[in-house]
């Protein structure tokens, strides 16, 4: 019995409506988010000394990959929000 029940297809009631797709395609998103990361680094060079210009330039490659990934999420969300307003 339980065999048939994970085989079994679930049908989606949305089938055959107009329903929007919110799929971003992902080199977009990626080219966007290195684009703005690159932005950020370098908008940010004249303050290096500072506190934020430590954080961010002398503590390793995990800050640039941190910013990054926090830079991918911001575009998809953009890219999302373009989306629905269309």
């Amino acid at each position: 019995m339980a065999k048939t029940l994970f085989n079994t297809k679930v049908l989606s009631k949305s089938r055959g409506t107009d329903r929007q797709e919110l799929n971003v395609q992902l080199p977009i998103a990626i080219a966007a988010a290195f684009t703005i990361t690159i932005l950020i680094y370098i908008l940010l060079l004249p303050v290096r000394n500072s506190y934020l210009g430590n954080l961010l330039y002398n503590r390793g490659i995990t800050q640039q990959f941190d910013i990054f990934l926090a830079c991918i999420v911001a575009a998809f969300t953009t890219l999302k929000i373009i989306k629905l307003q269309k």
